[in-house]
């Protein structure tokens, strides 16, 4: 049975809607077959050698505002720091980052030109494929 919503009944009298599935499943592969681009979740891991909290403080302001032009870009979604749980002081000792692009090898091509790599501060890192559910 067809709704009775004005959006519904416009369709209709335009001969645009002849059934809800027809239309549900219009309406799904529309919005599907133009989104590219995939989601990534990067933790990084920091150094543990003594330098470490020195060199991601001397760097950490070109992070940032590298990090912030690549979110303006839509390539980032949101970050931080990890932080270590064992000791009563915060310390930082990763990050987590959430990209947007085509594929992970787009995204290693960010990572390998950040701020934290080539100032010694991520000693590894992995990328995973990832959904978000909700923000």
């Amino acid at each position: 049975m067809l709704s009775s919503s004005p959006f519904h009944a416009l369709l209709r009298s335009r001969g645009r809607l002849f059934s809800k599935s027809l239309y549900a499943a219009n309406t799904r592969s529309f919005t599907s077959s133009f989104y590219t681009k995939k989601q990534f979740v990067l933790i990084a891991h920091d150094y543990t050698d003594p330098e470490a909290l020195t060199r991601r403080s001397a760097v950490r302001q070109a992070h940032l505002s590298r990090t912030k032009e690549m979110k303006e870009k839509g390539l980032v979604h949101f970050g931080g720091a990890l932080l270590s749980s064992n000791t009563k002081i915060e310390k930082m000792n990763g990050s987590l980052m959430v990209f947007e692009a085509e594929t992970e090898e787009d995204v290693r091509a960010l990572i390998e030109t950040d701020p934290y790599v080539t100032g010694k501060v991520w000693e590894r890192w992995n990328i995973f494929p990832f959904k978000m559910a909700f923000k």
